[in-house]
Protein backbone atom coordinates (compact mmCIF):
# COMPACT_ATOMS: atom_id res chain seq x y z
CA UNK A 1 0.00 0.00 0.00
CA UNK A 2 0.98 3.67 -0.78
CA UNK A 3 1.43 6.28 1.42
CA UNK A 4 -1.19 9.07 0.89
CA UNK A 5 1.74 11.34 0.57
CA UNK A 6 2.87 9.17 -2.60
CA UNK A 7 -0.57 9.19 -4.03
CA UNK A 8 -0.36 13.16 -4.07
CA UNK A 9 3.13 13.53 -5.59
CA UNK A 10 1.60 10.60 -8.07
CA UNK A 11 -0.81 13.04 -9.80
CA UNK A 12 1.94 15.98 -10.11
CA UNK A 13 2.97 13.78 -13.31
CA UNK A 14 1.12 13.74 -16.92
CA UNK A 15 -2.07 11.26 -17.10
CA UNK A 16 -0.85 8.43 -18.65
CA UNK A 17 2.49 8.39 -17.76
CA UNK A 18 2.90 6.31 -15.00
CA UNK A 19 0.95 3.87 -13.01
CA UNK A 20 0.76 2.00 -9.80
CA UNK A 21 -0.55 -1.73 -8.98
CA UNK A 22 0.50 -4.46 -7.48
CA UNK A 23 -1.19 -6.55 -10.44
CA UNK A 24 0.41 -7.04 -14.15
CA UNK A 25 0.76 -4.35 -16.38
CA UNK A 26 2.37 -4.00 -19.82
CA UNK A 27 5.24 -1.78 -20.71
CA UNK A 28 5.11 -0.53 -24.78
CA UNK A 29 7.69 0.63 -27.74
CA UNK A 30 5.47 2.22 -30.23
CA UNK A 31 8.32 3.24 -31.96
CA UNK A 32 7.93 2.16 -35.79
CA UNK A 33 9.57 -0.55 -36.24
CA UNK A 34 10.25 -1.39 -33.12
CA UNK A 35 6.86 -1.56 -31.89
CA UNK A 36 6.30 -4.30 -28.82
CA UNK A 37 5.16 -4.89 -25.75
CA UNK A 38 5.87 -6.63 -22.29
CA UNK A 39 3.54 -7.92 -19.86
CA UNK A 40 5.07 -7.62 -16.30
CA UNK A 41 4.28 -9.22 -13.27
CA UNK A 42 5.34 -7.82 -9.98
CA UNK A 43 5.85 -9.57 -6.85
CA UNK A 44 4.59 -6.84 -4.56
CA UNK A 45 3.32 -3.01 -5.38
CA UNK A 46 4.87 -0.91 -8.50
CA UNK A 47 4.93 2.60 -9.55
CA UNK A 48 5.55 1.99 -13.04
CA UNK A 49 6.74 4.66 -15.72
CA UNK A 50 6.29 3.80 -19.67
CA UNK A 51 7.04 6.73 -22.62
CA UNK A 52 9.64 8.79 -20.82
CA UNK A 53 11.81 9.03 -23.53
CA UNK A 54 11.85 13.03 -25.18
CA UNK A 55 10.38 13.50 -21.86
CA UNK A 56 13.83 14.11 -20.44
CA UNK A 57 14.98 15.86 -17.28
CA UNK A 58 16.93 18.31 -20.10
CA UNK A 59 19.83 19.20 -17.33
CA UNK A 60 20.74 15.36 -17.92
CA UNK A 61 23.75 14.96 -20.66
CA UNK A 62 22.48 11.41 -20.98
CA UNK A 63 19.49 12.09 -22.23
CA UNK A 64 17.86 8.81 -23.43
CA UNK A 65 15.77 6.70 -21.40
CA UNK A 66 15.00 2.75 -21.59
CA UNK A 67 10.93 2.12 -22.28
CA UNK A 68 9.77 1.26 -18.78
CA UNK A 69 11.37 2.41 -15.52
CA UNK A 70 9.59 0.44 -12.46
CA UNK A 71 10.15 0.97 -9.07
CA UNK A 72 8.77 -2.00 -6.89
CA UNK A 73 8.12 -1.55 -3.16
CA UNK A 74 10.48 -4.30 -1.05
CA UNK A 75 9.85 -3.62 2.41
CA UNK A 76 8.99 -0.61 4.77
CA UNK A 77 11.66 2.16 3.53
CA UNK A 78 13.25 0.03 0.21
CA UNK A 79 12.17 -0.25 -2.84
CA UNK A 80 13.83 -1.98 -5.82
CA UNK A 81 14.69 -0.21 -9.43
CA UNK A 82 13.72 -2.61 -11.99
CA UNK A 83 14.36 -0.73 -16.01
CA UNK A 84 12.56 -2.28 -18.87
CA UNK A 85 14.23 -1.99 -22.69
CA UNK A 86 12.32 -3.70 -25.82
CA UNK A 87 14.39 -3.83 -29.01
CA UNK A 88 13.13 -5.54 -32.24
CA UNK A 89 16.71 -6.65 -32.90
CA UNK A 90 20.08 -7.03 -31.34
CA UNK A 91 23.32 -6.67 -32.54
CA UNK A 92 26.68 -5.19 -31.87
CA UNK A 93 25.07 -1.37 -32.31
CA UNK A 94 21.78 -1.91 -30.56
CA UNK A 95 23.06 -3.75 -27.68
CA UNK A 96 24.96 -0.54 -26.80
CA UNK A 97 22.53 1.91 -27.82
CA UNK A 98 20.32 -0.39 -25.02
CA UNK A 99 23.09 0.24 -22.47
CA UNK A 100 23.31 4.00 -23.15
CA UNK A 101 19.31 3.75 -22.57
CA UNK A 102 19.50 1.99 -19.08
CA UNK A 103 22.32 4.61 -18.02
CA UNK A 104 20.24 7.01 -19.27
CA UNK A 105 16.90 5.72 -17.42
CA UNK A 106 18.69 5.27 -14.34
CA UNK A 107 19.74 8.52 -13.95
CA UNK A 108 16.13 9.25 -14.67
CA UNK A 109 15.09 7.29 -11.88
CA UNK A 110 17.38 9.15 -9.74
CA UNK A 111 15.24 12.81 -10.46
CA UNK A 112 12.24 10.07 -9.96
CA UNK A 113 13.15 9.29 -6.68
CA UNK A 114 13.37 12.60 -5.39
CA UNK A 115 10.29 13.68 -6.75
CA UNK A 116 8.90 10.76 -5.24
CA UNK A 117 9.96 10.98 -2.03
CA UNK A 118 11.61 7.54 -2.12
CA UNK A 119 13.92 6.86 0.59
CA UNK A 120 15.80 3.82 -0.88
CA UNK A 121 16.63 1.71 -3.41
CA UNK A 122 18.12 -2.08 -2.40
CA UNK A 123 18.36 -3.13 -5.91
CA UNK A 124 18.65 -2.34 -9.67
CA UNK A 125 17.58 -4.39 -12.69
CA UNK A 126 17.91 -3.94 -16.42
CA UNK A 127 15.90 -6.04 -18.66
CA UNK A 128 16.09 -6.67 -22.26
CA UNK A 129 13.17 -7.75 -24.21
CA UNK A 130 14.02 -8.56 -28.10
CA UNK A 131 12.97 -10.31 -31.16
CA UNK A 132 15.72 -11.36 -32.96
CA UNK A 133 19.25 -12.10 -31.49
CA UNK A 134 21.95 -11.28 -33.90
CA UNK A 135 24.95 -11.43 -31.36
CA UNK A 136 24.43 -15.43 -30.31
CA UNK A 137 28.47 -16.60 -31.25
CA UNK A 138 27.30 -18.44 -34.61
CA UNK A 139 25.44 -15.09 -35.85
CA UNK A 140 28.20 -12.69 -35.23
CA UNK A 141 30.02 -11.26 -37.68
CA UNK A 142 34.01 -11.56 -37.47
CA UNK A 143 34.27 -7.94 -37.87
CA UNK A 144 32.61 -7.33 -34.20
CA UNK A 145 35.61 -8.86 -32.66
CA UNK A 146 37.68 -5.51 -34.02
CA UNK A 147 37.88 -2.96 -31.74
CA UNK A 148 37.13 0.42 -33.63
CA UNK A 149 39.56 3.19 -34.45
CA UNK A 150 38.65 6.22 -32.13
CA UNK A 151 36.85 4.78 -29.58
CA UNK A 152 38.09 3.94 -25.83
CA UNK A 153 38.10 -0.12 -25.33
CA UNK A 154 35.18 -1.61 -24.54
CA UNK A 155 34.28 -5.22 -23.77
CA UNK A 156 33.06 -6.80 -27.01
CA UNK A 157 29.14 -6.95 -27.45
CA UNK A 158 28.75 -10.52 -28.77
CA UNK A 159 30.93 -11.62 -25.20
CA UNK A 160 29.10 -9.93 -22.78
CA UNK A 161 25.87 -10.32 -24.36
CA UNK A 162 26.52 -14.26 -24.30
CA UNK A 163 28.73 -14.56 -20.77
CA UNK A 164 27.57 -11.85 -18.79
CA UNK A 165 24.73 -11.26 -16.29
CA UNK A 166 26.03 -8.33 -14.87
CA UNK A 167 26.77 -4.97 -16.66
CA UNK A 168 28.76 -1.78 -15.64
CA UNK A 169 26.34 1.26 -15.98
CA UNK A 170 27.64 4.86 -14.33
CA UNK A 171 29.50 3.60 -11.34
CA UNK A 172 27.09 0.71 -10.89
CA UNK A 173 27.75 -3.00 -11.60
CA UNK A 174 23.80 -3.87 -12.66
CA UNK A 175 22.42 -7.14 -13.26
CA UNK A 176 20.51 -7.74 -16.42
CA UNK A 177 17.98 -10.31 -18.05
CA UNK A 178 17.62 -11.23 -21.35
CA UNK A 179 13.68 -11.12 -22.29
CA UNK A 180 13.10 -13.43 -25.12
CA UNK A 181 9.83 -12.03 -27.05
CA UNK A 182 7.42 -13.85 -29.38
CA UNK A 183 8.18 -12.46 -33.22
CA UNK A 184 4.82 -12.62 -34.68
CA UNK A 185 2.89 -10.59 -32.11
CA UNK A 186 5.33 -8.85 -30.88
CA UNK A 187 4.71 -9.05 -27.08
CA UNK A 188 6.51 -11.06 -24.03
CA UNK A 189 6.44 -11.75 -20.65
CA UNK A 190 8.45 -10.77 -17.59
CA UNK A 191 8.38 -11.61 -14.01
CA UNK A 192 9.95 -8.78 -12.08
CA UNK A 193 12.72 -10.51 -10.37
Amino acid sequence: MLTESLYERLSWFEDGLCIDTDGSFVIKETKKGGEGEVTCHPRSQVIAFNGLEGKNFYSLTNKKCADGIIFEKSGEDSWRLHIVELKSTISNGDWHTAKEQFAGAILHAHALIGLLGIPKIDEIKCYIAYRKDELRPREVNPAAYKQQLGHSARKAAHIEWSQATKIKLLSLEVDYIKVPMNRETKTGELTLT
